[in-house]
């Protein structure tokens, strides 16, 4: 793709064995406002950031590597409603499957969202609140 699509406003890239985005990603859907980006073998969602008009965001399963760089990028989308990461790979223990938060995160875990005010972290989701 090398052409912006403006127009573009539900993007649903689920299952299609994506490693990598575009850098560029952010200024090719600068209007998307829902997009699905479950198991896939994503590790980086930097290309994400500049999507300010984000409503709804999930990238269930995928291997995203760490999770402080995901969280500032969400806290940057000023519109986002809903953000789904269940689980990623950081959200794993090794060995043994935990629907926990690494330690980092635990606050985001036990209520509203650290900078992002008008969503609430119900059940590993952000939700607005």
């Amino acid at each position: 793709m090398t052409e912006a699509c403006y127009n573009l406003v539900y993007f649903e890239l689920a299952a299609c064995r994506l490693t990598s985005l575009p850098a560029n990603f952010s200024s090719l859907v600068p209007n998307v406002r829902v997009l699905n980006l479950n198991y896939n073998f994503l590790e980086d969602m930097g290309p994400l950031d500049g999507l300010n008009r984000m409503k709804k965001l999930s990238i269930i399963g995928s291997r995203v590597k760490g999770t402080k760089g995901l969280i500032r990028m969400v806290q940057r989308m000023g519109e986002i409603e809903m953000v789904d990461f269940r689980y990623e790979i950081p959200f794993l223990g090794k060995g043994r499957r935990r629907r926990t938060f690494p330690s980092g995160t635990r606050a985001l875990a036990r209520g509203y969202a650290t900078g992002v005010p008008h969503c609430r972290v119900d059940q590993m989701c952000w939700r607005e609140g």
